[in-house]
């Protein structure tokens, strides 16, 4: 007997709102050349986070019995510093390499995870390289449409990189909090984003 749920309906349109905001962000940061890179970053985390309020607050009446422990503070103050990390290096990225290559190094994520699984006590399959694969390959044919965009630099390319080990640090700290704790979504999401934000304006 299948048991699966269909996805409510705002859960699609949520997902829409991401997609559109996630491909869109590259180019939106990049013209922003004249404010410094971890202000941007610092500005898209606190205006996102102004955007996660109401379900924030929504939520937080719905699940008055809902109490965070000191291991759940601490492990929103991690998920936050991966968060914080994760965008002001690969904002930084965007003004020190191209936009291609600031995409396909902050989005090698998927490697990164199937990487650590083994050390998490998880199996790769073949499925998981295979997705990988086609992740990669969907990407790199999508980019080429996208021109040089700047100039290409190592290290530009390595803080890209590192955007995309420390947003595994985030989804994994998600992961525990989510599905081990039950946490509502907006309750993780605010608080992390908010001090995300908070850590990038120091």
């Amino acid at each position: 007997m299948d048991d699966a749920k269909e996805p409510p309906a705002a859960a699609w349109l949520i997902l829409s709102v991401a997609v559109i905001a996630v491909s869109s962000a590259g180019i939106v940061l990049q013209q922003m050349s004249e404010v410094p890179p971890i202000l941007r970053a610092s500005w898209r985390m606190q205006g996102t986070a102004l955007l996660l309020l109401p379900g924030f607050l929504y939520q937080l009446s719905r699940n008055s019995d809902f109490e965070l422990n000191r291991n759940d503070t601490q492990l929103i103050l991690a998920s936050s510093l991966f968060l914080a990390v994760h965008f002001g290096s690969w904002v930084w990225s965007l003004d020190n390499t191209s936009l291609v290559h600031s995409l396909l190094f902050v989005n090698t994520h998927p490697l990164v995870v199937v990487a650590v699984m083994p050390f998490l006590g998880e199996v790769v399959r073949r499925g998981h390289i295979r997705g990988v694969a086609l992740g990669f390959g969907g990407a790199t044919i999508s980019l080429m449409d996208l021109g040089d965009g700047g100039q290409v630099s190592l290290v530009g390319d390595f803080a890209a990189f590192v955007g995309a080990v420390t947003v595994v640090g985030y989804i994994l700290v998600g992961r525990q909090l989510r599905s081990k704790r039950g946490m509502p979504i907006f309750i993780y999401a605010f608080p992390v984003t908010l001090a995300a934000g908070i850590w990038l304006s120091f």
